[in-house]
């Protein structure tokens, strides 16, 4: 059994000679991370305990910029100065490896391969995955929850995205450490988008509420690191090998980018992709080229094949 983000990748095979792959990581470097606004100044609102206007000054104040962590300062309508600890999601780096395997009832296992980049800036804890079928279940382990994203939030709203978040991460998942997390499906595999997002989900300190402006300043969905990994479809062209086939065809340029196959292979697997080469020898030449390092474990899953290599 063996079986994800991502964003436009580079081949590292364009760096030793097109030999060889390697999976692009979503996310930022902390370089790339752009800074927040150090100092927010408040309309006039009025406090719930007092006839008169209060005019306070917000301030947001970089506690750990590179780990995305912030203090959200103000002065309260009761005079009082107010303070709470905010993580960016954003500051998090990860590469996502997928493959296809058997899960129970003999239906497709997707295992996906979270490694939490050394330059993360915080420890991971969200992966959120796009499914493309009705049939998904996600493989639940030690009773954690597994959450679904509304399709009411506009990052979501295509197909069905579903959440393996902290409460089965923990804060395990620090920079340079990886996890695994699976789901099963009757689907075979297509390219599907998925999201990662690192540190703590709620804020903390004193639990008076935020001035509007302060909260119009913090990150949404939008923020969280996105990219591409594999995931199940209901797509009618990939109900057959010759259909798995020609999708990929149709797909080579992406999967170039996305770090799953040395460009120098393209015009040989058109080739073949395009004359809809038998299967057992295209498998043949696919696993040749897994155990060489030239194709990713996506590229298996993508032409149905179950892996039989860790991704």
């Amino acid at each position: 059994m063996i079986l994800v983000v991502v964003t436009s990748a580079t081949v590292a095979a364009t760096r030793q000679h097109d030999t060889a792959v390697d999976r692009t990581p979503i996310g930022s470097t902390g370089a790339d991370i752009p800074s927040m606004a150090t100092e927010v100044t408040l309309e006039s609102w009025r406090s719930h305990d007092s006839d008169q206007d209060a005019v306070p000054l917000g301030r947001i104040r970089a506690v750990n910029e590179s780990a995305g962590i912030y203090a959200l300062e103000w002065k309260g309508g009761d005079g009082h100065d107010k303070s709470i600890t905010y993580h960016r999601p954003d500051t998090v780096r990860a590469t996502i490896a997928a493959a296809l395997g058997v899960g129970t009832d003999k239906k497709y296992r997707f295992q996906y391969t979270i490694r939490n980049d050394e330059e993360s800036g915080q420890y991971l804890s969200g992966f959120v995955v796009q499914t493309l079928s009705q049939s998904v279940a996600p493989v639940v382990l030690n009773n954690a929850y597994v959450g679904k994203m509304s399709a009411h939030i506009a990052e979501f709203s295509v197909g069905s995205w579903y959440r393996f978040g902290n409460n089965i991460f923990l804060e395990d998942v620090v920079p340079g450490a990886a996890t695994v997390v699976e789901i099963d499906s009757d689907s075979p595999a297509a390219i599907v988008q998925c999201k990662i997002h690192g540190g703590p989900m709620k804020m903390t300190g004193i639990g008076a509420e935020m001035p509007p402006e302060l909260v119009n300043h913090l990150l949404g969905y939008e923020s969280w690191p996105s990219g591409y990994t594999i995931g199940p479809s209901n797509d009618i062209r990939l109900a057959t090998y010759q259909g798995r086939a020609t999708y990929l065809l149709s797909e080579l340029d992406r999967v170039i980018e996305l770090g799953w196959m040395a460009r120098y292979l393209q015009p040989d697997y058109k080739g073949f992709l395009s004359r809809l080469d038998d299967e057992e020898s295209v498998e043949k030449r696919i696993r040749m080229d897994l155990k060489a390092g030239r194709i990713t474990s996506e590229i298996v899953a993508i032409l149905g094949f179950v892996s039989n290599e860790q991704p």
